[in-house]
């Protein structure tokens, strides 16, 4: 990658064999006495394509027409250019020119206007079409480089030889009972086995073409798994080593879970009794691989391991279904390596996983990353007498829609309940239902990609902008629990800088008890309505940022022209613009609080009151709602600078150097805040007006607040 000037002199022109004439008058232009071309030049950053087309044949000399005809270029040899983003091919009389964007494409509108007239004239057209044709251009502004030219960075995609392939345990999270069959954890027949094993992962196509001359023998051994799964009691064995709890003699949900010790016994046993030892090669490789299991029980919630951790340990020469024993060098070996980690993939990425949800409902304590395992009778114990009180107090039947899986007008979703600590207390999580008709499969993602998904983008814009034009030094939303540590330093340092003797320091902390539930709907659509009316009109526009450290694509969207950008990032124009008007805001933040329902038991409901913690604006709805709340309840307000308030979500934590402060907010705290409906969980207020701790949790984060 070099500067524009130099690509120009060093690159361009010497590769099309100019005369040393051409090149010194290029670069006295380049380099003469206007500063503003200079300065406008040194923004840019250009390199040379991997693959360099022939150039087009351009009739044309007016500089916007010379850039269409490079565009008509690039879209008939299908490349992948981003100058090529929102462009269509006219057919028929749809429109006047043969080609059309349908958004403004960012690129173009830089080609067409300033240094890239001049430079035009400066190159000729001949070089002009070589560098936008057969280059990547990049302009770096504000800390990021904005791609302009050239093929997209396209999305890391695993070759067929990954030896990163991973399993996890989000294949047997949050699966309810009759979802998987015992009867159906293995396939009826040998061929549909193989099938399984070696046609349905990530690492098979490298590997079939090795399968048949050296892995006979395994189709013997899969035969005689079908055959002892037959024969196998799976639910006596359960019984026996998974006992079932009784509710009766316990205080919390987490005490009603199956052990995990109990767990991987129970795996353990099914495994070594469905498995003969010739799968295993020999009891070394059958030891190695039913410890592993521990590994996969045990991960945190949405984590994976990698294959190659599982085959680590195996002994290859054992396992003589990969093939004799004798003359095995290093290429032989890799080879059955490869094939063995399409079996230990399938088996611990598919016949455990299914295993374990035909046996347990496996979740998350909320707000914790670890993974409870629950009989799935004890779990249904545990939840039906919360669903009757919840059902009862929140929900009504939609008489209205009928064909649950094909009605367009309500956003239908079924409900999760994730157990919190206490017994019988549960959060209750809107998970949008999976779509299953053809037509619901066309309108529901327009839907979503081009209103419901802007309107979030524009709903974070909004909040940004009037939280930026009240924020105190020291008042902030978390998006995170990781903000919380770097707040309370800076606070800190604050005091530390300002007293000669570090201050007492005073807090409280709570939640809002049932948040989503309790969220007065009209007054939240008010507060936000206030907000959009400040504006007169919505443009959304969509972006990728390239992180090129990580390797990884994030989806980034500017409104109104205000793109938050990340340093040492490159940002791609996606070329697809949404306006909104205010209406459209509103009809759109409307249909979300009030026609999101849930299908549960064959029928269909809505919501009373309140809205659906997981459905795609809920989240928005309630920092707009409590963020009114702390600017006009007087409890939170203090002129004086030596108090630090946090929120993320429902959870709020103030320190102050003023004991009246916070005695004056933990009484209006256990009063609650009616106007908003908000009234915070008893349980759940620590304050240390009385014990004058310096040390809290808040939101799983350990804050300590002394001298450090």
């Amino acid at each position: 990658m070099k500067s524009l000037e130099e690509y120009i002199l060093q690159d361009l022109l010497n590769r099309s064999e100019e005369n040393e004439d051409t090149i010194d008058s290029v670069r006295d232009c380049l380099t003469g006495t206007n500063d503003q071309l200079k300065h406008a030049l040194s923004k840019f950053f250009v390199g040379r394509n991997s693959l360099v087309s022939s150039l087009p044949s351009v009739t044309s000399t007016e500089h916007a027409s010379v850039i269409d005809e490079c565009i008509q270029f690039l879209i008939n040899n299908r490349s992948n250019n981003v100058l090529t983003y929102g462009y269509k091919v006219g057919k028929n009389g749809d429109v006047l020119s043969t080609f059309h964007c349908e958004s403004t494409n960012f690129g173009v509108s830089v080609l067409k206007c300033g240094v890239w007239i001049t430079l035009h004239k400066i190159l000729g057209t001949r070089h002009f079409v070589d560098l936008v044709v057969n280059s990547i251009i990049f302009e770096f502004k504000d800390g990021t480089f904005q791609q302009i030219t050239g093929p997209a960075h396209e999305h890391p995609v695993r070759s067929e030889r990954n030896v990163h392939a991973t399993v996890g345990n989000s294949s047997f999270l949050y699966r309810t009972k009759g979802q998987f069959k015992v009867a159906d954890i293995i396939p009826p027949t040998v061929s549909i086995f193989w099938l399984d094993i070696f046609y349905s992962t990530e690492l098979s196509g490298y590997t079939r073409k090795h399968l048949e001359p050296r892995c006979a023998y395994l189709r013997t051994i899969l035969r005689q798994v079908i055959r002892n799964h037959k024969r196998l009691k799976y639910r006596l064995i359960f019984q026996t080593l998974c006992t079932r709890r009784s509710l009766e003699n316990f205080d919390t949900n987490q005490e009603l879970q199956t052990s995990v010790k109990s767990v991987i016994k129970f795996l353990t046993v099914i495994l070594g009794k469905l498995f003969p030892l010739d799968f295993f090669g020999s009891k070394h490789n059958k030891s190695v691989l039913l410890s592993k299991i521990s590994a996969l029980v045990k991960l945190n919630l949405h984590s994976r391991i990698s294959v190659d951790l599982l085959v680590e340990g195996i002994k290859i020469k054992d396992l003589r279904w990969l093939g004799k024993r004798s003359k095995i060098d290093s290429k032989e070996t890799t080879k059955r390596r490869d094939i063995l980690k399409v079996v230990f993939q399938w088996l611990f990425g598919k016949f455990l996983p299914s295993l374990i949800s035909s046996f347990f409902y496996c979740t998350e304590i909320s707000s914790t990353q670890d993974i409870l395992f629950f009989n799935f009778d004890v779990w249904s114990q545990m939840t039906q007498p919360f669903l009757t009180s919840y059902f009862e107090s929140f929900l009504c039947i939609n008489k209205i829609c009928s064909d649950h899986g094909n009605n367009n007008k309500f956003t239908h979703g079924y409900l999760r309940l994730a157990p919190k600590t206490k017994k019988n207390d549960f959060r209750v999580i809107f998970v949008p239902l999976k779509l299953k008709s053809s037509d619901q499969l066309n309108t529901q993602p327009d839907r979503t990609h081009n209103t419901v998904k802007p309107v979030g983008n524009l709903l974070n814009y909004m909040l940004s902008k009037t939280e930026d034009k009240k924020k105190s030094a020291f008042s902030n939303r978390l998006h995170s629990p990781l903000g919380i540590k770097p707040a309370v330093s800076q606070f800190k340092r604050y005091l530390a800088a300002r007293y000669q003797e570090f201050p007492q320091l005073f807090f409280i902390k709570f939640d809002i008890q049932s948040c989503y539930d309790s969220i007065p709907r009209s007054m939240a659509k008010n507060v936000i309505k206030t907000t959009v009316e400040a504006f007169p009109e919505f443009y959304i526009r969509s972006y990728s940022f390239y992180d090129s450290k990580r390797d990884v694509f994030k989806q980034r969207y500017s409104v109104n022209g205000e793109l938050a950008s990340e340093s040492r990032t490159v940002s791609i124009d996606n070329v697809r613009t949404t306006y909104l008007s205010r209406d459209d805001v509103l009809s759109v933040l409307d249909d979300q609080m009030h026609n999101c329902s849930i299908i549960h038991s064959g029928s269909c409901y809505l919501r009373k009151a309140g809205i659906f913690q997981g459905a795609s604006l809920s989240a928005n709805i309630v920092d707009f709602l409590y963020n009114d709340m702390i600017d006009k309840e007087e409890a939170f307000s203090d002129d004086s600078e030596e108090k630090l308030l946090l929120r993320l979500a429902d959870d709020f934590l103030a320190i102050s150097t003023s004991q009246d402060y916070v005695a004056k907010l933990e009484r209006q705290v256990r009063q609650g805040f009616k106007r908003y409906n908000a009234f915070a969980n008893p349980h759940k207020i620590v304050s240390n007006l009385e014990n004058s701790t310096t040390k809290l949790r808040f939101c799983a984060i350990d804050v300590d607040l002394g001298i450090s």
